[in-house]
């Protein structure tokens, strides 16, 4: 915020730059935990599957392959956001309803069964790249994704979307 105004004014615009700044750091300094972390993570799940193909049991071989997939796939899910977080993408005014149209298209082109009613424009001050991934989450997530909920698409035969009120 522009320090600028009252003394008033310019002592809270002050307090607030000072207070964004420091949660920038936070959460800076969370993401590259996250990531250290989930790194580290990657050689123990790396040894747990080389025993667990060792298994004689097939069916719990497969178990045991499953859930360190699983959790392969979460660790793997942190590192994505912590590299999209270091990426700082700029905010800029978007039309969010032509946002999801684009994501709606993309999902048709596909052939997933989603469609969207047709909706005014809604400008947005955001960061576009990270809305759409949020969006297109919501919106569908293959069934055959380990370690992911699947969302709307997969749980119907088709989804509908809706921008606005």
């Amino acid at each position: 915020m522009p320090e600028a105004g009252t003394t008033e004014t310019r002592d809270a615009a002050r307090a607030f730059n000072s207070m964004q700044e420091r949660l920038r750091r936070l959460i800076e300094n969370r993401t590259r935990l996250l990531a250290a972390i989930s790194h580290d993570l990657r050689t123990p799940l790396t040894l747990l599957r080389l025993r667990a193909e060792n298994v004689e049991d097939a069916g719990e071989r497969e178990r045991m392959l499953s859930a360190i997939a699983e959790m392969d796939a979460m660790v793997g899910a942190v590192l994505d956001f912590a590299r999209d977080e270091a990426k700082t993408e700029r905010a800029r005014p978007t039309d969010v309803t032509a946002l999801i149209q684009s994501i709606v298209d993309d999902m048709g082109d596909v052939g997933l069964p989603v469609e969207m009613e047709p909706s005014e424009p809604i400008i947005l001050e955001c960061r576009p790249m990270a809305l759409k991934r949020a969006l297109a989450n919501l919106i569908e997530l293959p069934i055959d994704a380990p370690g992911k909920s699947p969302n709307a698409v997969p749980f119907t035969s088709s989804a509908s979307v809706t921008a606005g009120d």
